[in-house]
């Protein structure tokens, strides 16, 4: 293998300087640093710069209202779920939820958790007596809350891949997008909740 040790390459023509052929593949040896002082482009495919690859969301304007059973129940809310397909098992998907909810009575707490094609994810540690949710929110007749909610998943598929985000209440039910009286006697609007998903490659 031939060998050339320089300092500098620059165009002998113009301002633009190619490296290599199609369909060659450029090294940078292991423990190079490769330094960018100026501006990068992308025209082709690049992997390891934290690239966001596609962009999917749902947002449920609707309202929504369940008499679930207590905090033992949790419960799928209608119209608030997405599918999206990651290029690469090493890619990460961005999670990030928006949800307006309340409990149906008040002082009841609500809980709300993602969940990866039936399985919860993204949610804190047991501990004897306590469930495992993903944030709460408390709530009373005629008010509502709004609740962040983010996580970065790992699913190692290439497959379609359904988020979805489940809600529990401490008793009686909850609602999404509205306050759970909704009396005419006071202020009172309804609002909107989503759901984003961002693939990113690594």
């Amino acid at each position: 293998m031939s060998k050339i040790t320089v300092d500098a390459v620059e165009p002998s023509t113009g301002t633009s300087l190619t490296l290599g052929a199609s369909g060659d593949t450029i090294t940078i040896p292991s423990g190079a640093t490769l330094t960018n002082s100026g501006t990068l482009t992308n025209s082709g495919t690049a992997t390891g710069f934290g690239k966001v690859l596609q962009v999917v969301q749902t947002v449920k304007s609707n309202t929504f209202t369940t008499a679930a059973n207590g905090h033992t129940t949790w419960t799928d809310i209608t119209g608030f779920s997405l599918s999206i397909t990651p290029s690469a098992t090493s890619s990460k998907i961005l999670l990030m939820g928006d949800v307006q909810g309340t409990g149906s009575s008040q002082g009841y707490l609500c809980a709300f958790r993602f969940n990866r094609n039936g399985t919860a994810i993204g949610l804190g540690d047991a501990m004897s007596g306590f469930g495992a949710g993903h944030i709460r929110a408390v709530g009373d007749n005629n008010s509502s809350f709004r609740v962040p909610m983010i996580y970065m998943d790992s699913p190692s598929s290439t497959s379609a891949i359904t988020y979805k985000i489940q809600g529990q209440v401490e008793a009686g039910g909850f609602s999404i997008n509205r306050t759970a009286a909704m009396s005419t006697g006071v202020f009172a609007t309804t609002s909107i909740s989503s759901i984003t998903a961002m693939e990113i490659g690594v």
